[in-house]
């Protein structure tokens, strides 16, 4: 019998939504080639920058840098840059429970910024992979997750999740193939 691998309160789900990749940690944030180069990288970082940073986390691979830049190029392109900051997305204070505190109006464009830039599966995947710290079969947890989980299913447990209102019947589709899923691709040792 294997320990039970903890999960993220209210789901993986919801670190996916904000943390993509895994953005909270004490590691210097990463940082775009391209933004690196330029003659600004010296000044403040751009709310695209932050908006990368706040996706791809601390040890982030170039695919997930492209991901992320794909990501704050679609949301800066549907919502703008002058929302964002006014709206304080990218305020840290504005950060509860590992989700942004967003708008109404700017749900929908995280949501379908977030998914079209980066596969759900992955999403969900990465997340649980943090929350567990690695102590999960990354492979079986993909392969679980996708076959228990449609696109859109995450999409509007995704919705309900930034809403604050984790409820509703692709929510508890998410959470039972979560739990169900991370007990088929546990990899924590029996106690011994």
């Amino acid at each position: 019998m294997s320990r039970a691998v903890p999960t993220v309160p209210g789901g993986a789900l919801l670190l996916a939504l904000a943390l993509a990749v895994g953005g909270c940690t004490s590691a210097p944030p990463p940082t775009d080639p391209a933004v690196a180069a330029s003659p600004e990288a010296a000044g403040p970082p751009s709310v695209r920058q932050r908006l990368i940073d706040l996706v791809v986390g601390a040890y982030p691979s170039p695919e997930d840098v492209e991901e992320g830049g794909c990501f704050a190029d679609e949301l800066v392109g549907e919502v703008g840059e002058e929302a964002l900051e006014r709206a304080g997305v990218l305020d840290p204070a504005n950060i509860e429970g590992m989700l942004p505190r967003l708008p109404k109006r700017m749900v929908d464009p995280w949501v379908e910024s977030q998914f079209d830039c980066i596969d759900y599966v992955k999403l969900a995947t990465r997340a649980q992979t943090f929350a567990t710290n690695g102590r999960v079969d990354v492979m079986a947890y993909a392969a679980c997750y996708g076959r228990k989980v449609s696109e859109d299913e995450s999409r509007s447990a995704a919705r309900a999740a930034l809403l604050r209102k984790p409820r509703g019947p692709a929510w508890e589709t998410v959470r039972a193939a979560e739990d169900s899923c991370l007990l088929e691709a546990n990899r924590v040792a029996p106690p011994g």
